[in-house]
């Protein structure tokens, strides 16, 4: 049984580190006045205070950097880990849930070397694409519908299933990911 990871990509580390520093500053924003006049009000509380001032400043300066977080925690949470390949079924590992593909419903393997599949619409709902990876259902007018299990925008690789599906994998070792299915499977025809 071969195992495959999936590391994140690049967009997929410097686009979260920006929302946690944005939702950071956007949090200080928010408590910076209750700190500033925190000695003047020893005997209010917090909620007090936001009683005395703007409640919708608590909102727009703290509740929403709080969603953005959860929001990206869960993204995290639900990315793909791991591709397991055994004799009879490829498996994706995630936390959320595992989604097995039978090996022996693979007519084609596709490797996209140039980014084909770069700028594909994703065609779900938003809540759940997630901040992190690439996962879900994508059109590309080329292609046509896809289901994406990606943690990186590049390195594609295409199973074409009996029943029409297309399924999309970015393995960290695109070749070896290819060579193991066509050791399994040798009848599967291979486009480049």
């Amino acid at each position: 049984m071969g195992r495959h990871v999936s590391s994140l990509g690049i967009s997929a580390i410097i686009g979260p580190v920006v929302l946690v520093l944005f939702a950071l500053v956007m949090i200080f924003i928010g408590l910076r006045p209750y700190i500033v006049h925190y000695d003047t009000l020893a005997h209010a509380g917090f909620l007090e205070y936001l009683k005395m001032n703007d409640e919708k400043f608590f909102i727009y300066f703290i509740l929403t950097p709080v969603f953005l977080l959860g929001w990206l925690a869960f993204s995290y949470f639900i990315r793909v880990q791991a591709i397991l390949i055994n004799g009879a079924s490829i498996m994706v590992v995630r936390n959320l849930r595992s989604v097995t593909i039978n090996l022996f419903d693979v007519v084609s393997v596709a490797s996209f070397r140039n980014n084909e599949l770069r700028f594909a619409q994703y065609t779900g709902t938003l809540w759940k694409r997630g901040l992190v990876g690439f996962c879900g259902n994508y059109f590309k007018k080329d292609f046509g519908d896809m289901q994406w299990y990606c943690n990186k925008s590049s390195d594609h690789v295409m199973l074409i299933l009996k029943d029409g599906r297309k399924v999309v994998f970015t393995p960290d070792d695109r070749d070896a990911f290819v060579n193991e299915i066509m050791i399994l499977r040798p009848d599967v025809s291979v486009v480049s």
